[in-house]
């Protein structure tokens, strides 16, 4: 923690914009150790509005990803759903790739047909690691599927036979 306070420090001297972000970032993640939420929540909030006030997208969106994250492990799902919406809107279809971590965390909510409009917008990619995500996702979402399937199909094959 020591670290990345002092790092701030010489980041905010030297104004290093895109170091202040991911020093704050990582002393907000720093304080997970401990399990200290609202300083979690703090040090993110402080990095997201430094990376608004630079107008530097790619920390911005590096924010919110951080902020959905949290926000599933401690089971606000509303909070990470409405930052998704927000990542969604702002994502240019032709970049899937980023689509991953959405459909990724749809999935960890539990909402499966989300999870699945966003693996399947990854389909389209030439991009190895949307579609490997892609295909992961789709395969996740199946297993899940099948354990509630396999005793209808059983069923259903056995009274046709």
């Amino acid at each position: 923690m020591k670290t990345y306070k002092k790092a701030y420090r010489y980041s905010a001297l030297t104004k290093d914009e895109r170091s202040i972000i991911v020093n704050l970032c990582n002393i907000g993640t720093t304080w997970m150790a401990f399990d200290k939420q609202d300083s979690i929540l703090h040090y993110y909030t402080l990095a997201l509005a430094q990376a608004e006030k630079n107008k530097d997208k790619e920390s911005i969106t590096m924010m919110h990803y951080r902020f959905i994250d949290l926000y599933i492990q401690l089971k606000q799902y509303d909070s990470a759903k409405a930052i998704l919406q927000t990542v969604i809107l702002s994502t240019p279809p032709q970049e899937t790739a980023q689509y991953a971590t959405v459909a990724a965390s749809y999935h960890e909510m539990g909402k499966f047909d989300s999870a699945q409009h966003y693996y399947n917008i990854m389909l389209k990619s030439d991009n190895i690691y949307a579609l490997q995500a892609a295909h992961w996702g789709l395969a996740k979402k199946s297993q899940k599927e099948i354990p509630i399937a396999l005793p209808f199909y059983i069923t259903s094959s056995t009274t046709m036979n």
